[in-house]
């Protein structure tokens, strides 16, 4: 890997100086993979630190043409350090790596978590930035290939040499993610928001909602490939156009029975209102820290999740719905 022949602090252009800069993963997995081709593209620098030469996505890196390093000889290397690896893992990370290696480098997380819960565990000498991409990583990694852009939370969470925030903005250039959509933000703000918006809608309200109907729908007695279609199927379609036209224009767009039947029954029937009350019980165990402690406590070497969180994971990947989806795909083929 070129060493950086500048250091952050000589840049003045972060959309025409970032390249010079040098970074190490330490993690390549979905968000991480996506994160290292961006910067690459950019011309930036990277390195994989390996945790375990032999892991699957040291095997994923290589083949997607990245340099890999042990640990201690890539972040040698390196200018920054994007720190990839599982929340739960990070304490254990810092505890078997010497903090004397990230003296004066800048440490990236793609999401504040560990920072928030356990700050005491990093190191001291060094920078961290928060850069919290709101976009998959599949997403990230295609907008930017198609010259699009996407929004990022973003904080300096430590600022030893005085320079973060400059360096938190030649980051946010070579993702791809321009100033203006670089949202400056607290790290509650972003923890917070990353945690409640996952459990109340981005995964479990989605699909929740997706498999209540569904199940509804096939236990009146609909075929599995009716409830199928108006329901997994279409709702990509409806988020797209929600998403493009604004809630104003999507609901002037939808038939009068469906505007008419759907506001009755979420709206008048006081449904929304419940599902806010539960919204409101899943808001406060995140910020009383009751769910991150019971996520610590049920979890065992780095793996989250008790007997009844197997169970109902079970359900969801046992369901008719997933048997339904697979069945369509095979058509699809």
């Amino acid at each position: 890997m070129k060493k950086s022949k500048s250091s952050p602090a000589e840049l003045k252009n972060p959309e025409r100086e970032v390249k010079n800069f040098s970074v190490a993963s330490i993690g390549f997995g979905s968000m991480a993979g996506a994160i290292c081709n961006n910067l690459r593209d950019s011309d930036i620098s990277i390195c994989v630190g390996a945790r375990n030469a032999g892991s699957a996505s040291i095997k994923k890196a290589v083949a997607e043409g990245f340099d890999t390093y042990s640990i201690k000889k890539a972040v040698k290397m390196s200018d920054f350090v994007l720190l990839a690896i599982p929340d739960l893992q990070i304490r254990k990370f810092f505890d078997d790596n010497a903090h004397e290696m990230f003296e004066g480098k800048c440490i990236i997380l793609c999401h504040g978590l560990s920072f928030f819960y356990h700050p005491l565990s990093f190191p001291k000498n060094c920078d961290i930035i928060l850069i919290s991409p709101n976009a998959i990583a599949n997403k990230l990694r295609e907008n930017y290939v198609q010259k699009k852009s996407d929004y990022a939370l973003c904080a300096v969470l430590r600022d030893r040499s005085k320079k973060a925030s400059k360096m938190l903005k030649y980051i946010c250039a070579g993702l791809g993610i321009p100033a203006h959509k670089t949202i400056i933000s607290r790290l509650k703000d972003e923890v917070f928001s990353d945690l409640f918006a996952e459990q109340s809608l981005l995964v479990g309200g989605i699909l929740a909602i997706i498999l209540s109907s569904f199940e509804t729908m096939c236990e009146a007695g609909l075929s599995e490939e009716a409830a199928y279609l108006s329901t997994f199927h279409e709702i990509k379609y409806i988020v797209e156009s929600i998403s493009e036209l604004g809630i104003k224009d999507f609901l002037a767009k939808v038939s009068d029975v469906a505007r008419v039947g759907s506001i009755e029954a979420f709206f008048e029937s006081g449904l929304k209102d419940r599902i806010k009350e539960e919204f409101k019980k899943i808001y406060a165990n995140i910020e009383s820290h009751k769910f991150y402690n019971g996520f610590i406590t049920s979890s065992k070497d780095g793996k989250a999740g008790g007997g009844l969180y197997q169970k109902q994971l079970s359900g969801i990947l046992n369901s008719r719905l997933c048997d339904t989806y697979e069945r369509f795909k095979r058509k699809n083929r």
